[in-house]
């Protein structure tokens, strides 16, 4: 989902790959919460700050195999959750995380993929 107009959503900052990004963002659209796409050179950064301004509070970033979800939920700088993978269900499964985040319920499990 693109340019949502100023209703809350969830940003995903990527690097390099727009296809990894896409299966985040499928995931967030499986939970019902909007998102945009954003390309960035320091996806990271750009992700923690966004997650402490934004409404929502959440944001991910993609760099490389490294998916991150940061959040203004957890007072740190460093990610909420994260994980190494290329796998496109494990990718979509973060995505998933973040908006559940987002609605406050039990996040999926991450090891059986």
């Amino acid at each position: 989902m693109i340019n949502n107009y100023g209703k809350p959503h969830i940003r995903i900052y990527y690097n390099k790959s727009i296809k990894a990004a896409e299966y985040a963002g499928y995931g967030i659209e499986e939970e019902g919460i909007p998102y945009e796409l954003f390309p960035d050179n320091n996806p990271e950064s750009c992700a923690l700050a966004y997650a402490a301004e934004s409404s929502l509070g959440i944001a991910l970033s993609i760099e490389g195999g490294r998916i991150s979800v940061f959040t203004n939920k957890y007072k740190n700088e460093e990610a909420f959750i994260f994980c190494e993978s290329h796998n496109p269900d494990m990718i979509r499964i973060m995505g998933q995380n973040a908006a559940r985040i987002v609605k406050n319920i039990p996040l999926l499990p991450l090891e059986n993929i």
